[in-house]
């Protein structure tokens, strides 16, 4: 977890000023995060049994 909060404390304050300073970047990130989100409540739903027999 240490490595994980290391790389997104280097970028966070980054793209936060970036979001506040710019409406159209703001609404990208809004879009991609929107995106990211609905995949994995979708895969939610999705049998991912690998050792299913076909």
């Amino acid at each position: 977890m240490n490595t994980f909060n290391d790389f997104y404390y280097s970028f966070s304050s980054i793209i936060a000023y970036y979001e506040r300073e710019n409406s159209v970047f703001k609404e990208m990130i809004h879009l991609v995060i929107t995106l990211i989100i609905s995949s994995l409540s979708i895969l939610n739903y999705v049998d991912m049994d690998s050792e299913s027999k076909f």
